[in-house]
C-alpha cells in the first residue's frame, strides 16, 4: 500500500520468530530439543513425523527404503505428483526443514532387518527420547 508503514514480512523475519511458536511446548518439554527416531515414512510415519516437526521436536532421525509412488497420494503427507519417484527420506527432510529450518535431520535410506537391529539401535537410537515404529 502506498504510504503504508507496514512492510511485507520477509522469509527471514518468519524464521526469526520460530522459537516463539514453540514457547508453550518448551514449558512442557524444557529447553532442550526433543529427539525422535521414526522407523518408516509411509502413511503413519510421514504424518507422525510432520506432527513431530510442527510440535517442536528439533532432532529427527528418519528411516525408509522406498520412493514416493502414485498409490501413496491418498494417505501420505509427503506424496504429491511433484514428489513421485523421489526417496521418501529426502522428501520428508525437505518438509521438516520447511516447517522448522533449524531442525537437525539424519536420514537413513534402507530397510531395518532383524539381524541388523542391535547395531542399528546402537548407532541411531542411543540419544533419542522417543522411537516411532511405523514400519509396515
Amino acid at each position: 500500500m502506498k504510504g503504508s508503514s507496514v512492510q511485507p514480512e520477509t522469509p527471514q523475519a518468519q524464521y526469526d520468530e520460530l522459537p516463539a511458536r514453540y514457547e508453550k511446548l518448551k514449558t512442557l518439554w524444557g529447553e532442550d530439543a526433543l529427539r525422535a527416531l521414526v522407523l518408516g515414512i509411509g502413511g503413519v510415519g510421514s504424518n507422525c513425523t510432520e506432527a513431530l516437526a510442527r510440535g517442536g521436536v528439533g532432532k529427527l532421525t528418519i528411516l525408509d527404503r522406498d520412493v514416493v509412488e502414485e498409490s501413496n497420494i491418498n494417505r501420505q503427507s509427503i506424496a504429491f505428483y511433484s514428489t513421485l519417484g523421489k526417496r521418501k527420506v529426502d522428501v520428508m527432510e525437505a518438509m521438516i526443514k520447511d516447517i522448522n529450518p533449524e531442525a537437525q535431520v539424519k536420514k537413513v535410506f534402507g530397510f531395518l532387518r532383524q539381524e541388523e537391529m542391535e547395531s542399528f539401535l546402537d548407532e541411531y537410537a542411543r540419544d533419542v527420547d522417543y522411537v516411532v515404529d511405523a514400519i509396515d
